[in-house]
């Protein structure tokens, strides 16, 4: 994250969700003390109290007007504590009559684990009704009611049952074809991982050589040998900038498939085959949202290599205004994320970003860089 462009937001590495601090003087913060002013999560923070405290919870509802009643239950929905007379008048009310409500130890105890609830049946459009069918067409979830007010033209439409009966072999593939997107993601994290060690290596080998041959001349030369150098740590800083940030959302793609392997096994070992759906769809999307965002930034696979080239007319003209050049060899060697495209067209993502062909004819690009400003103007860096 870079402090210089006025980061006003941040966005959760899961589910995008944009989250901005509570005030809204946020120039003059400094962004390292934005965790102290982001929203509070209540459900978090009420699950941690009750862990914590030796007391029993006490009944949301009844606190408001003055009573002290122990709780028994958690509305998810309302985010509150309920007695049993509360959750009973909770229940009673149609517009409440659909939110999950669980007892308070059960709460609790998921605060290590995975709330198996938190993947919904219940339509988000019509609560009444469950999810049953998905649109192929629109790739959606809906149920019996949205197909007949919103899909009613749709050509592809088939039951999640069948389709998850239909499909068992695929799901019960899921956990090795996640581990498969987490291998080509992690084999092409550790080649981003030696790409910027040889970037290193390479930048290293040419600010030595260069020394080397800055150190057989007099005084001019040391004023354009640092020029030369802030040239070469310039180019060395944007390569280590663009690897960072490739690292970066590579290790973000590892740490969600770690997580989503361990729901999958939980959600296949004891949830519905529903909720075995939906959770793969919506790993599907996520996993579509990281990829797309990294081709976004490069989806070129390169290797980049730099030695010093030593300017033979030096000891020739005094009044020059370089000292050399450096070598900058970018070899396409085929689409950045290619294997990682393969796992996951395996695993059932289909996108425009996926259809890339994966191997691309193996080209070197060179360049010459005496000055900043030929670099500024190259589309390929």
């Amino acid at each position: 994250m870079k402090k210089e462009n006025k980061t006003r937001s941040f966005s959760c590495p899961i589910c995008r969700t944009v989250v901005k601090p509570r005030t809204d003087n946020i120039d003059q913060e400094h962004i390292n003390q934005w965790a102290a002013t982001l929203p509070d999560n209540i459900s978090l923070n009420t699950m941690i109290t009750f862990t914590k405290s030796n007391s029993k919870p006490e009944c949301h509802a009844c606190k408001r007007h003055e009573q002290t009643t122990e709780a028994k239950f958690w509305c998810k929905q309302c985010v509150e504590a309920f007695c049993e007379k509360c959750n009973s008048m909770h229940s009673w009310m149609k517009m409440l009559a659909t939110h999950q409500v669980v007892l308070i130890d059960e709460f609790v105890s998921q605060i290590d684990g995975i709330d198996l609830e938190a993947i919904e049946e219940q339509c988000r459009t019509h609560p009444h009704n469950k999810i049953n069918v998905f649109c192929c067409d629109h790739r959606a979830m809906c149920c019996s009611l949205c197909v007949s007010l919103d899909h009613r033209k749709c050509e592809n439409i088939e039951s999640i049952d069948e389709i998850a009966t239909f499909n068992s072999t695929f799901y019960d593939s899921i956990q090795e074809k996640l581990d498969n997107i987490r291998v080509a993601t992690q084999e092409n994290l550790q080649t981003k991982h030696k790409e910027k060690e040889t970037l290193r290596v390479g930048v290293e080998k040419t600010e030595d050589e260069a020394s080397k041959f800055v150190d057989h001349i007099k005084s001019k030369l040391d004023n354009l040998f640092e020029t030369f150098k802030k040239q070469l740590h310039v180019f060395r800083d944007e390569q280590n900038t663009k690897l960072n940030v490739r690292i970066r959302l590579l290790e973000q793609l590892e740490r969600n498939l770690k997580h989503w392997i361990k729901v999958t096994k939980k959600v296949k070992d004891i949830g519905s085959k529903t909720q075995l759906f939906m959770h793969v769809e919506t790993i599907k999307h996520q996993i579509e949202t990281s990829i797309k965002e990294i081709t976004t930034i490069n989806n070129d696979k390169t290797t980049i290599g730099v030695y010093f080239e030593k300017n033979k007319k030096v000891q020739e003209v005094e009044a020059f205004d370089q000292i050399g050049c450096f070598q900058n060899i970018k070899r396409v060697n085929g689409i950045e994320l290619g294997a990682v495209f393969k796992t996951c067209q395996e695993f059932g993502i289909t996108s425009e970003v996926l259809t890339i062909e994966c191997v691309m004819p193996s080209t070197i690009k060179l360049w010459n860089f005496t000055d900043l400003s030929f670099r500024k103007s190259d589309p390929y860096l």
